[in-house]
């Protein structure tokens, strides 16, 4: 995954991380690590306007995970 978040096409990029929004909500254990490889992911072999599109893609992943997590507090809390 790693490789392909860093890979030099933007729209490999993309999909990837659209991607991973779903392994997110399917396997949200792994969402520490994903964010910690989104969080390495060199943006400058990029245009100006893809590293925007793909810095809002990464922000939608990190509020995904917020929110992910705060609904899993909420069932823990319920059990």
């Amino acid at each position: 995954m790693s490789a392909l978040l860093n890979n030099p096409k933007p729209t490999v990029v993309r999909q990837c991380l659209n991607a991973v929004q779903e392994i997110i909500v399917f396997r949200p254990e792994l969402t520490a690590q994903i964010l910690q490889v989104i969080g390495r992911i060199d943006l400058s072999k990029n245009v100006e306007t893809m590293q925007a599109i793909i810095k809002q893609d990464i922000n939608e992943i990190r509020d995904l995970a917020e929110n992910s997590s705060q609904m899993n507090q909420t069932e823990r809390v319920k059990q």
